[in-house]
């Protein structure tokens, strides 16, 4: 397979329209101070497969680790999944149903960014997960758009 550096398109050999992205960093689905697990040190290697159409410019591949964003539901984002985020939405995004994905001093984190008793929070879509209130250093990196679930095979997010 073909294998890139971070943020480097690759045209897939395989296949016409199909496209290949490395997976580019992981995202703490968890407390933004818990450590990445080594498990997932060399991610150069892992790619995603996406038709023309799934595929968005700017478009990142991240692999999730911890439990912040399972709640439960068959929709939910889990520990090893990898979700692809659009990089071009960088502005504010407030609601409940919107993943962000938000580069901290200490890496990624995937929250919902959102008001609760009328204060700015990243929330998580597990209930025993409590918000992050302070916000400081916190940066957009983008809008999570899907779930890769295989070859060419993405679920909506």
């Amino acid at each position: 397979m073909p294998v890139a550096p971070s943020g480097v398109f690759l045209p897939s050999r395989y296949a016409k329209n199909t496209r290949v992205l490395p997976v580019s960093g992981i995202v703490q689905a968890s407390r933004p101070d818990a450590p990445v697990d080594d498990y997932y040190a060399d991610l150069r290697q892992v790619v995603v497969t996406l038709t023309a159409s799934q595929y968005r410019p700017g478009a990142r591949a991240m692999l999730i680790t911890g439990d912040s964003m399972d709640d439960g539901t068959e929709c939910a984002i889990r520990s090893g999944d990898i979700v692809l985020v659009d990089t071009n939405i960088t502005y504010s995004i407030y609601s409940p149903h919107k993943i962000t994905v938000f580069e901290t001093p200490n890496g990624y984190v995937a929250k919902l960014r959102t008001v609760l008793n009328g204060k700015h929070v990243l929330a998580s879509l597990n209930p025993n997960v409590p918000p992050i209130r302070n916000m400081t250093g916190y940066k957009i990196v983008g809008s999570v758009y899907a779930k890769y679930v295989g070859a060419r095979q993405v679920e909506s997010v």
